[in-house]
């Protein structure tokens, strides 16, 4: 098979799929949980597995997508639910940072855990916000509300609700960062266990 400049690479591992760009010259961008973002060849890629591409309706042209994947080049910020192979390729191509696989590993997890769908599309639509950074730094977040309610004030808040609301917004952020870091142990002890089989 043949690659071209920015597509979207995919091969099976065990119980996963693993992702990379390709950048050209048989060499491939992808993210590893030990190493962080890192160029290797296609076989180093694969690991002798087929290699399948993903194909996308729109996205950035193919010098911009090698260009914001070798602008995170020796990165060591991977997070298996946040962070991942996949988010990191979608977010060259798009500028999204999604990862279907972790979306569909989520519900199937939630389903064996019995939780409801109402919270599980609840936990799954947080989940997104997190991938794409929307309620990160919320230090930066409480200040363009303050300054929106600067802008409106018709709909001011009092202090005290705007920092009541800063607060359950952290508290949230809090408890969804401790039950992804769970979930992601729970993950990396399988893959161990995996892995010594």
């Amino acid at each position: 098979m043949k690659f071209s400049k920015a597509d979207h690479l995919i091969v099976e591992r065990t119980l996963y799929t693993h992702h990379g760009l390709y950048i050209g010259d048989n060499q491939v961008i992808h993210y590893l949980r030990e190493e962080g973002v890192k160029i290797a060849t296609l076989d180093e890629f694969s690991e002798s597995q087929k290699i399948t591409k993903r194909e996308y309706p729109q996205c950035f042209d193919a010098d911009k997508a090698v260009s914001r994947a070798k602008s995170r080049l020796d990165e060591t910020d991977y997070s298996l639910f946040l962070n991942n192979c996949e988010h990191f390729v979608s977010w060259c191509k798009t500028g999204n940072s999604e990862s279907q696989q972790v979306k569909k590993s989520s519900k199937e997890l939630y389903d064996l855990l019995g939780i409801s769908h109402d919270m599980q599309t609840t936990l799954l639509s947080l989940t997104s916000l997190f991938e794409n950074q929307q309620i990160f730094n919320l230090d930066n977040k409480s200040e363009s509300v303050q300054q929106e309610i600067n802008q409106n004030p018709a709909e001011k808040l009092s202090s005290k609700e705007l920092e009541q609301l800063i607060a359950l917004g952290e508290e949230v952020a809090h408890d969804l960062e401790q039950t992804m870091e769970s979930i992601e142990t729970f993950f990396d002890d399988l893959q161990n266990e995996i892995d010594s089989w």
